[in-house]
């Protein structure tokens, strides 16, 4: 069934053109009520639908419905017909149940009422992707269309991509929701709304954002593979080129397997081998933006087993996962063994976070090892905020105080740790909003 839901104004002829023109199976009136409202154009006794010539009324004709002989139809009507906020809801309404109903194909036409019930309409229609018609024709001046009148259906690509691009993308690259980026221009896409924009520029916006979904999950070869074809771009190889690069680097360091898969153009800088850590640093608070505490406690929590993984790996040559007993400094191995048995085939344990530290502050000159000593009995009970939450292995959640107190304790410290080893800062937050002037390079 082919729904029209249609604005009634002062003059019912463009209301009848359109419902002609369209043939409609059912008509939604939208009418402004009261003693001087719409209404009876649509279904009042006698000869409410008044034509005028020069300003005059010249003839009278019977309602819309008796013109029409419409069968199906109904009426919504407001009492105030400047009231945006009002007409909107209405509008909105009205189209969100005809298309709970599978079988309704709907269309809008805003060319009769006021400006304000137009208005209204259009923007429910815009928002809901209903296709929207307008009906005009001849014009001598601004005031009215003298004759000829048709109905058309406008061209909505170019302000479904401008609202998407200007409003919304830039809303959820704010609150680093980049999964919903990528959702947002697929829907462009599928919708053949893209079309509204150069292809450059589509493409452009497409693949940063799904660069920012996959570097958010983890997933850097990924980000990596979207990210090669942005790279022309200044600010786009100044923000992220080098950063990525170093991740893939330090990550393939850690995993033994060589440099990174060479999808990215080489990049001007050296790589430490603790990017990674910074990464999860700078992955929960983006969590913790999105007030997902438990997440970003959890990242935070693993930023530090990493610290000290790495630290084992890169210096003594220490694989936490399969540690022969012997390697493990003697001042502290009757502690850390205690409770183990070694694999029978390999002879070596496993070694979990804390142990892991426990071990770096045994070797006496390592400065991670320093600063871990003063701290451990902080970090430990910090720790313990972790461990019982339904995250881990407890039931209770993690609030934004709790969130607090373990951010600033541990990635404070993490920060010192990587600063002594590497004299750099930890590097900015992934992108929000973005410069307004970023554009894609032509």
């Amino acid at each position: 069934m082919r729904t029209l839901v249609i604005t009634v104004g002062g003059s019912f002829e463009p209301v009848r053109t359109s419902i002609e023109s369209l043939e409609p199976d059912r008509v939604v009136f939208l009418c402004s009520g009261g003693r001087s409202g719409s209404r009876s154009q649509v279904d009042g006794p006698g000869t409410p639908c008044e034509v005028r010539q020069l300003g005059q009324v010249v003839d009278k004709k019977p309602s819309l419905v008796h013109q029409l002989d419409l069968k199906d139809y109904e009426v919504e009507t407001l009492e105030d017909p400047d009231d945006l906020p009002a007409w909107y809801a209405l509008a909105s309404g009205v189209l969100e149940r005809l298309m709970s109903q599978e079988a309704s194909e709907i269309q809008v036409d805003y060319t009769g009422g006021t400006k304000t019930m137009s208005a209204a309409l259009v923007a429910a229609a815009l928002d809901l992707q209903v296709p929207v018609f307008v009906t005009t024709g001849v014009r001598r001046d601004l005031v009215k269309v003298d004759f000829g009148q048709s109905t058309e259906r406008l061209e909505t690509h170019r302000i479904h991509a401008a609202r998407a691009l200007k409003i919304f993308l830039p809303d959820l690259l704010e609150a680093f929701d980049y999964s919903g980026a990528v959702s947002l221009m697929e829907r462009l896409r599928i919708q053949g709304h893209s079309h509204g924009v150069q292809r450059a520029e589509f493409q452009f916006w497409w693949n940063l954002s799904r660069t920012l979904e996959a570097w958010d999950r983890f997933d850097h070869d990924t980000a990596s593979r979207f990210l090669a074809s942005l790279t022309r771009d200044p600010w786009i190889r100044d923000q992220f080129l080098n950063r990525l690069k170093n991740i893939c680097t330090a990550r393939a360091d850690l995993e033994t397997r060589g440099d990174a898969d060479g999808s990215l153009p080489k990049a001007k800088s050296h790589h430490h081998g603790y990017e990674p850590v910074w990464d999860l640093i700078l992955n929960a608070e983006r969590r913790a933006a999105q007030s997902r505490f438990d997440d970003a406690v959890g990242r935070l929590y693993r930023a530090l087993e990493l610290t000290a993984q790495i630290r084992l790996q890169r210096t003594y040559g220490i694989y936490t996962v399969h540690v022969p007993p012997e390697v493990i400094p003697e001042c502290v191995r009757p502690l850390l063994m205690e409770g183990k048995t070694p694999d029978p085939k390999t002879g070596c344990v496993r070694v979990g976070l804390f142990d892991s530290w426990r071990i770096l502050s045994a070797f006496p000159d390592d400065p991670l090892g320093q600063r871990f000593d003063p701290l451990k009995g902080h970090l430990q009970t910090a720790l313990e905020i972790r461990n019982h939450s339904l995250f881990a292995h407890g039931f209770q959640s993690i609030n934004l105080d709790a969130w607090r107190g373990f951010h600033k304790l541990v990635s404070g410290f993490l920060a010192d740790c990587i600063r002594d080893l590497t004299r750099e800062e930890l590097p900015a937050q992934l992108p929000g909003r973005l410069p307004e002037l970023l554009l894609p390079q032509q």
